[in-house]
């Protein structure tokens, strides 16, 4: 760095933020798609601005609604068919285990997981 340029603190922290973040996926065996950069992103976001950022939209986080088990369980969902880690049977498999109890809200995220992890070893569920 040179003598007369200072360093931009707003951005190293930003940085750092991001990092932790990224960290912890990682250490939570969650690949790197763009599903989850975009969700790290949203999550630097709110930790430097206190806002929430949705469809390139800004919110302050006081504005930000609650979605209901439904409405999260369907975009997680659509989000695994868009990117192609869930098929459309598995969904319903996925879908008639959240109605009988056996995956839960809670849970629906390492159920996911464990479904890619088959995939890319040639398994089914």
């Amino acid at each position: 760095m040179s003598e007369t340029k200072q360093p931009d603190w707003d951005k190293i922290t930003e940085g750092k933020i991001r990092h932790g973040f990224a960290v912890a996926a990682f250490t939570n065996g969650i690949d790197m798609t763009s599903s989850v950069t975009a969700d790290i992103e949203c999550w630097v976001r709110y930790v430097i601005d206190g806002k929430y950022v949705t469809n390139n939209k800004v919110v302050a986080s006081d504005e930000v609604e609650e979605k209901t088990d439904a409405e999260y369980i369907a975009e997680i969902i659509g989000e695994r068919l868009r990117d192609r880690t869930l098929t459309v049977s598995e969904r319903i498999k996925v879908e008639k285990s959240l109605d009988d109890g056996h995956i839960t809200k809670d849970n629906l995220d390492v159920c996911l997981r464990r479904i890619e992890e088959l995939h890319k070893n040639n398994e089914s569920i």
